[in-house]
């Protein structure tokens, strides 16, 4: 078998771990963006000025007013003007104001490191992932404080979050572990230290 030189090797991997971390920063602070801010408007269904951003190859034949993205070069890029609010072009998103800094910025970001646009994913089949997901996964609902479940065993928890805990043991008929000794606690923290398996902590 060929070797590969050390040099060359960490390239590609270094190359993978670049590539990795493009399509991370898509995944979660790009398209989220346009999922939520642009498709409405300049998706599937509809486009206006004939352009649509809910995929690469769009976005670089862009609409009336040409190319909306270029590749390396955010600020020569229609979509960035947009988004910043620049004089001459329509402000983006339209009726729900600038979007926030951190959100530009990423998409400055992407643009300029080359604006990778993971191919796995169709168009359609991101934006209603994105709006069944807006909906119902929990990451995507308000912040909230929820009262804690009542309890059978209610001299078990020793604060708040052992009340959820226990309520969804008891729902499984399950019922929490009895509480570790002084001795035991201690034995497993040194064999935490020493790399050996906690099993062998009893």
């Amino acid at each position: 078998m060929k070797q590969v030189r050390l040099p060359v090797l960490f390239s590609l991997i270094a190359a993978g771990l670049f590539a990795q971390g493009d399509t991370d920063l898509f995944e979660s602070r790009v398209r989220p963006v346009l999922a939520r801010h642009c498709y409405s408007c300049h998706g599937a269904e509809k486009q206006l000025s004939g352009l649509r951003v809910d995929s690469r190859e769009a976005l670089l034949h862009g609409g009336k007013r040409g190319a909306a993205l270029l590749p390396g070069s955010p600020s020569e890029s229609l979509l960035v003007k947009a988004i910043r609010h620049e004089t001459g072009l329509t402000a983006m998103p339209i009726g729900s104001g600038k979007l926030e800094a951190a959100e530009i910025s990423a998409m400055e970001d992407w643009i300029r490191r080359g604006a990778v646009w993971p191919a796995s994913i169709k168009p359609a089949a991101a934006a209603d992932w994105y709006e069944r997901a807006s909906k119902t996964h929990w990451s995507f609902q308000p912040v909230r404080n929820p009262a804690p479940p009542t309890v059978r065993a209610g001299a078990w928890p020793g604060n708040e979050i052992d009340r959820f805990i226990l309520a969804a043991l008891e729902t499984k008929g399950l019922a929490p572990a009895a509480r570790a000794d002084r001795q035991t606690l201690i034995r497993r923290a040194s064999l935490v230290l020493t790399g050996l398996p906690l099993s062998e902590a009893e």
